[in-house]
């Protein structure tokens, strides 16, 4: 009995091990940050779909180096509600590849990261600080949201646009980049329905204005005669 014991104890000890062995690390662990701190930390708030997964420098597993290669997420953007910019960025992620001993590919990844080969045809809000032409992924503790698979994302959207249009910030000169002839300027937060009623209110403030004028010249004609 007591041999048995001893070795049922030694089996748990030892799967204790080969369960740690095996454990991946831990995941990212983000602060519990509000949203209205990461807006308002946010140099550029930009709506975009990933289009495209590539290394710099470029990646050819026929010909092994002693570099390491970064991937980066190409994204074409359609709206920046924090900031203006070029019609599309490129992202350095977290994900790198470099050439083992015998030659093969291995790749090394972060855990905080947003952005990688998953993303292709995936929408985000993407939260960045610093030049856009040479800026990196956010990663998921800035506020970023993944529009795409996210399933609270439609009313952290909103919550950011409100956030937007209460508190306006004077958006940057929009920079292009090489190859991108212009750039997306700053919508502010609002969406296309408040776009629209600005516009109607103009329309109708300007018509105002005119038939105010019409009024006062009939007035003074009338005088006159």
């Amino acid at each position: 009995m007591t041999r048995l014991l001893s070795f049922l104890a030694s089996a748990v000890v030892i799967s204790s091990l080969l369960f740690r062995a095996v454990t991946p690390a831990s995941a990212c662990t983000c602060a519990q940050t509000p949203l209205e701190q990461h807006v308002a930390s946010a140099d550029v708030i930009v709506i975009g779909t990933a289009v495209e997964f590539f290394t710099q420098p470029p990646l050819d597993p026929a010909v092994p180096d002693t570099l390491q290669h970064r991937g980066y997420v190409h994204v074409t953007t359609e709206e920046y509600l924090k900031g203006g910019g070029p019609v599309a960025i490129s992202l350095a992620t977290e994900k790198t590849f470099f050439f083992g001993p015998d030659g093969s590919v291995i790749t090394g990844s972060g855990t905080c990261g947003i952005l990688g080969e998953s993303s292709i045809g995936r929408r985000y809000a993407l939260f960045l600080n610093g030049a856009l032409d040479s800026v990196s992924d956010p990663g998921i503790c800035s506020g970023s949201i993944s529009l795409t698979i996210d399933p609270s994302a439609d009313e952290s959207l909103q919550k950011v646009r409100a956030i937007l249009q209460a508190t306006p910030t004077t958006a940057p000169p929009v920079a292009p980049t090489e190859g991108s002839p212009g750039g997306l300027p700053r919508s502010g937060g609002a969406s296309d329905g408040d776009s629209s009623l600005v516009g109607v209110a103009t329309v109708a403030a300007l018509s105002s204005l005119v038939l105010g004028a019409g009024l006062v010249w009939r007035w003074h004609n009338r005088r006159d005669v």
